[in-house]
């Protein structure tokens, strides 16, 4: 069993406690459907990445698909460590990887109407792990 900190007192609390038993601040893992969001733009940057090296441009052709899909690896990766971690650097990093994925998202507009629909994911995913972050605590 491992303990994280509590990120209202700082104790030690163990990662199966529903609050922190010292001060009764919920604990992060039992909050929000972060995770899902997360793995959901995860799995995206994953397919996204395959498709750009499998096309006949390659990455050279689809350098915004490319920055769109490592960015949103990164960030997604970064972020569920972060709140796994409660470590407020990794949640700053990780926001600005889609924060990134979400400029180039607007600039590729232009190319691929698509893009609309995976700039509102991005920002919507964004906004709600800056909302749990706050919530509980990490920023």
């Amino acid at each position: 069993m491992s303990m994280i900190k509590c990120p209202e007192c700082g104790k030690e609390i163990s990662e199966k406690a529903k609050s922190c038993p010292n001060c009764g601040h919920p604990h992060p893992k039992k909050q929000g459907n972060y995770r899902i969001f997360n793995i959901l733009l995860l799995i995206f940057g994953v397919l996204m990445a395959f498709a750009v090296l499998r096309s006949a441009g390659g990455i050279q052709q689809n350098i915004n698909a490319a920055i769109i899909s490592w960015c949103l690896i990164l960030g997604s990766i970064s972020f569920l460590i972060a709140f796994k971690k409660i470590n407020k650097a990794l949640i700053l990093l990780s926001s600005l990887f889609y924060a990134l994925s979400f400029m180039v998202a607007l600039h590729s507009l232009q190319i691929a109407p698509a893009y609309l629909i995976l700039e509102a994911a991005i920002g919507l995913v964004l906004i709600n792990n800056i909302a749990f972050a706050k919530k509980n605590g990490m920023i």
